[in-house]
């Protein structure tokens, strides 16, 4: 028990510490590469998540995990193409989503990461994929 209370005050003092410096990062100066609606589109998970939405609402994006219930969430920009998803509940731990292009200036891919360096392993955004789906 010792052992574990001993781990868990280190781990937690090192995500403090973390989080202290992310507040302290300055992020780039920087903008979207596109449009909003060049984000705007139906993506797929093949191993995990499966699809997901992102729109426009109000001139907002929104993200969507179909297929998970409360995983929707506004996109707020960050840096570059990476933007920041609040969950509309608030319980679910917030994440950065990126946006990759290709050569064209297209969406070929979105990946995403914890915004916490605290965030539980449940939560291992980074092992997502997310494609384009053509259009039907």
């Amino acid at each position: 028990m010792a052992a574990f209370e001993t781990w868990n005050r280190d781990r937690l003092a090192g995500g403090l510490a973390a989080l202290e410096g992310m507040g302290k990062a300055v992020r780039k100066s920087s903008r979207p590469s596109l449009a909003n609606a060049g984000y705007v589109g139906a993506y797929a998970d093949a191993l995990w998540y499966g699809p997901m939405a992102v729109t426009e609402r109000n001139g907002k994006l929104r993200i969507d995990f179909r297929q998970s219930p409360n995983m929707a969430g506004t996109l707020s920009h960050w840096q570059y193409d990476t933007f920041r998803a609040d969950w509309d509940d608030a319980s679910l731990e917030p994440a950065y989503v990126t946006f990759g292009l290709d050569a064209d200036g297209k969406v070929e891919r979105v990946t995403m990461k914890a915004a916490s360096p605290l965030a539980d392993f449940s939560y291992d955004y980074w092992d997502l994929l997310f494609q384009p789906v053509p259009a039907k």
